[in-house]
């Protein structure tokens, strides 16, 4: 049984959380709002135009995004959408992953909110976006198998899928972690 101290500690940890990802989603969309698109941003939108498997320098998840975000040039926000969203999940994924674990939550939003390529990266259409979605769902999964659920790694291989299809360096820090792991192996 938990003390009601806990109870309510858990419960302001998760409201702290909530309100800090609803703060990241607004200051994320006037970010995309008011900022034109970069060079890479449109060099992106191009590949969305043509889809492939591969392009010469990227991996195709970024001209997915692109396709998915309707394609159109004018409207940055829109275009910008897919980024905001994983962005966002990245947050509340790697948010959860703390509060489980019995981490400081406040400790966790000092750090995101003081990392200025966290906050490039909530907004603008780079590669980076999905990659740092799929490096916090393999966080999660690290944390759910290491609680004991082994379901979770029906998922591993999704979430390694999407790293390398984001960025060709994703498989390097995704081997980089599991080499230590004495059950991987």
């Amino acid at each position: 049984v938990l003390s009601s101290r806990l109870m309510k500690r858990i419960k302001f940890s998760n409201n702290s959380l909530l309100l800090s990802a609803l703060a990241w989603l607004f200051l994320n969309v006037l970010m995309a709002t008011l900022l034109d698109l970069n060079g890479d941003e449109a060099y992106y939108w191009m590949f969305g135009q043509h889809l492939d498997w591969g392009f010469f320098d990227h991996p195709p998840a970024i001209a997915l995004l692109a396709k998915i975000s309707g394609g159109i040039p004018g409207n940055h926000l829109w275009f910008r959408f897919p980024a905001i969203l994983l962005s966002l999940a990245t947050h509340l994924i790697l948010g959860k992953v703390v509060l489980e674990r019995g981490w400081s939550i406040h400790q966790f939003l000092i750090a995101w909110w003081c990392l200025p390529l966290l906050h490039l990266f909530g907004f603008v259409m780079t590669p980076d976006a999905p990659l740092l979605f799929s490096l916090a769902c393999f966080t999660w999964i690290i944390h759910k198998y290491d609680k004991g659920s082994q379901r979770v790694l029906f998922f591993l291989p999704f979430v390694l899928a999407g790293a390398v299809f984001s960025k060709y360096q994703g498989v390097l820090v995704l081997l980089l972690a599991l080499l230590p792991w004495k059950g991987f192996w």
